[in-house]
């Protein structure tokens, strides 16, 4: 028997075109339209549910948005509370500004791939949002005044302006979305300190004083003039610290530690006039700041009321100079800096469910197989060279044919398995604690590391040689002939330590940046001289990978790797953590391959979701072109180790990232374990796993399809069936053009 639970107060992040107020159609059946293919939607269940299987249903449309297949990916999230509580605040997609005299940035009003800034000298400035783009200007328009802050409003921008009386500054767009073919003025009649989006009719603004008003822009048809209506909706108000900010603080410090760039009055803000305004639906985000320390701010979120439901210590590495919204993140301005970050936004509600309602897997994850991964599907890690100081570990041919091929129980090959292999380590194979990254604990290597290092790659009859020869055994017993079965390799290249006095032995410092490009650059013709003088059959030198995981901004070591490995004609890769504040830094750098880490299987972070980390690492890497990294934990020869291995192949397919470009860490030799062991569970989760690398190998291009008219969508997600989740929240991502939702249902089976 089946029950329509029905819904209530829905909310969306970003709003449909004919604004916020028309959200109630849905309810009544009535078709609503976003212009843009990512925002949110939520909302509340109509009658509590029971324990057992609740399902959202959705019907719709997507509309044309160019001459290509379409895709879309949904995601569904819940929660027993309405408003759940901000968890995480990731400062990812850093880029320098392309002009010192910019002083906002605003998402475009429906071209995803571009950027709106307003700068102090009257000029509006379209930026490339691409990440390696580092913000290009790819056009301009002149202003008739500079502009402190700007809002979507529909299809145009409203812009609040910066010299004279108060005012705001309507500007159209033609067609290309490049070229500004109108601007209205209209007098305010108190003075602002920042705009924020709401809808088509309305737009939100923030006095110095901490009152939000309600902007409604009136248009006259007959004349290009305007006027504009304020309403008080708000007082922000409520105490300066409450719970949330004793984690944020510690999560600040802890970050910025790891990135080398702590400092304790960056970290401490006093209170002071309201600067920065945005509005993601349900909630304003501002910012307050006190004297000329700019970097000394307080982030805060009000509700519509204008309560402070929580604070939020900042960043160390980064300033607020204005705030923007854009789905599931802020946009900020950093002139202190002159830097623009995007600030990723995660809540405590949990994902349950997630699928394409056209195309297969999300795109916005690298895909597997192409040539930015040197055609590598999945990339296996092999930790060669010293484990610590008690001795040094190597692979031979037993050990890894569990990882080229797949072994029946029985200890039969019956298909090929990992095609990528990447060959690094963490500390010298001399065995004296010297840390091969920067980011490892113990003194900095010198040349003679490295070159004890290369050794162990080419160590007769093991690592190198042992995937050889294990390579022509499988292709021989899978009857694949004398040239079926090519391995992708790529190597570790130790990250020079500024910290290093005597490099070589001679004296030669790497404090300076040119000495540790230089380290670097012999590294790799050191090792493309060693790779020339092997005999290696069935292995292709691919790539470099980078060691270190934490990418400071702006390194120029890091952003000279990707350039000296295409002296080569060879891929680099990287495999940042989330917990870097820089993290998606080798993306800008121009890294061909970066798959990011969750670090899920060895953090637990207190308060979360079931599988929040996960969450995070898979909705940053979608945004930023990255692959994805599966961490076995130490313990998985255990049900505890097993079910969060499990966690990373359920999220990859709520996620979308199953056909993705995939790392595998599995310390030494996990996987081998998994595969040799009498534990049926041991070995079903070896199965799984097999079975989860094909999906990137069975994908298929579909053909390109011109599609003129609308494509119907038809979506079904489970909420899960504890009865405790009343709230959820739909994610739409990935399509280019128009989204309709006709229909939206929920159901208790």
């Amino acid at each position: 028997m089946t029950r329509v639970l029905g819904y209530r107060n829905l909310y969306c992040d970003i709003a449909p075109i004919s604004g916020r107020d028309d959200l109630i159609r849905i309810e009544k059946g009535r078709p609503l339209t976003w212009s843009q293919g990512s925002f949110a939607l939520g909302g509340e269940m109509g009658r509590p549910p029971r324990p057992g299987e609740t399902v959202l249903t959705l019907k719709g449309n997507l509309g044309p948005s160019s001459p290509a297949n379409p895709t879309g990916w949904i995601e569904l999230e819940t929660s027993p509370s309405q408003n759940p509580l901000v968890s995480d605040i990731f400062l990812a997609g850093s880029r320098p500004l392309p002009s010192p005299h910019i002083n906002c940035i605003c998402r475009h009003p429906w071209h995803p791939d571009l950027l709106l800034a307003a700068t102090q000298d009257n000029r509006l400035l379209f930026l490339d949002a691409a990440l390696p783009a580092n913000l290009n200007i790819v056009g301009q328009a002149e202003l008739l005044y500079p502009l402190v802050s700007m809002a979507v409003s529909g299809p145009g921008v409203v812009a609040l302006t910066g010299a004279g009386k108060p005012a705001i500054l309507i500007l159209d767009l033609d067609r290309t979305g490049r070229q500004v073919i109108g601007m209205t003025k209209a007098e305010l009649t108190v003075g602002l300190a920042a705009l924020a989006e709401d809808d088509g009719e309305y737009v939100w603004g923030l006095s110095p004083a901490g009152v939000v008003y309600k902007i409604h822009i009136y248009m006259k048809e007959s004349s290009r003039e305007a006027s504009a209506v304020l309403e008080e909706r708000c007082r922000l108000r409520g105490k300066a610290l409450v719970s949330a900010g004793i984690h944020q603080m510690v999560l600040s410090i802890y970050r910025a530690m790891k990135n080398h760039d702590y400092s304790l009055w960056r970290l401490l803000a006093g209170r002071g006039a309201f600067r920065a305004l945005a509005c993601d639906g349900r909630f304003f985000w501002v910012t307050r700041a006190r004297g000329r320390r700019r970097s000394s701010y307080v982030l805060s979120l009000h509700d519509f009321s204008g309560q402070l439901r929580q604070a939020f210590t900042t960043w160390p590495e980064a300033s607020v100079s204005s705030l923007g919204f854009s789905h599931h993140g802020l946009m900020v301005v950093d002139r202190e800096h002159s830097s623009y970050h995007r600030v990723h936004i995660t809540d405590s509600m949990r994902l349950t469910a997630g699928g394409p309602v056209a195309g297969g897997n999300h795109p916005g994850y690298l895909t597997a197989g192409t040539g930015a991964t040197a055609g590598i599907h999945d990339l296996c890690l092999l930790y060669v060279g010293g484990e610590g100081d008690r001795g040094i570990h190597r692979y031979d041919a037993d050990q890894l044919r569990p990882l080229l091929g797949y072994v029946s129980a029985a200890g039969q090959v019956q298909d090929t398995f990992m095609d990528g292999f990447l060959l690094l380590a963490q500390y010298s194979p001399l065995l004296n604690g010297r840390a091969l990254a920067t980011d490892l604990k113990g003194p900095p290597s010198r040349r003679e590391d490295w070159t004890a290092l290369f050794d162990e790659y080419f160590c007769s009859q093991f690592n190198l040689a042992a995937l050889d020869t294990c390579a022509g055994e499988i292709a021989r017993q899978l009857n694949l002939g004398e040239n079926g079965l090519k391995l992708k390799v790529v190597l570790a290249v130790p990250a020079p330590d500024p910290r290093c006095p005597d490099w070589d032995g001679r004296g030669k410092s790497l404090a300076e940046p040119q000495r540790r490009v230089d380290a670097l650059a012999w590294a790799m013709r050191y090792l493309v001289e060693r790779w020339g003088q092997a005999e290696n059959r069935r292995l292709e030198l691919t790539g470099f990978y980078y060691m270190d995981e934490q990418g400071r901004y702006d390194d120029p070591v890091l952003h000279a790797f990707p350039r000296l490995c295409r002296q080569y004609g060879l891929k680099s890769f990287a495999i940042p953590g989330l917990t870097s504040a820089w993290m998606t830094e080798f993306s800008r750098a121009g890294f061909d391959a970066v798959a990011l880490q969750s670090s899920h299987a060895f953090r637990k972070p207190w308060g979360r979701p079931p599988k929040h980390w996960l969450k995070c690492a898979g909705r940053i890497a979608r945004e930023y072109r990255m692959g994805m990294e599966v961490e076995l934990p130490y313990n998985v020869l255990e049900p505890a180790g097993q079910a969060i291995v499990t966690d990373y192949l359920d999220m990859a397919r709520v996620q979308g990232w199953a056909g993705a470009f995939k790392a595998y860490f599995q310390s030494y030799d996990l996987i081998y374990q998994l595969a040799r062991s009498s534990d049926p569970a041991c070995r079903r989760l070896y199965e799984e796993l097999y079975q989860f690398s094909r999906r990137s190998r069975s994908r298929e291009e579909p053909p390109v399809v011109l599609f003129q008219g609308a494509v119907p969508v038809e979506w079904e997600g489970s909420l899960g069936g504890e009865g405790r989740e009343s709230c959820f929240r739909l994610n739409f991502e990935g399509h280019r053009g128009a989204v309709q939702i006709a229909r939206l249902s929920i159901i208790q089976k």
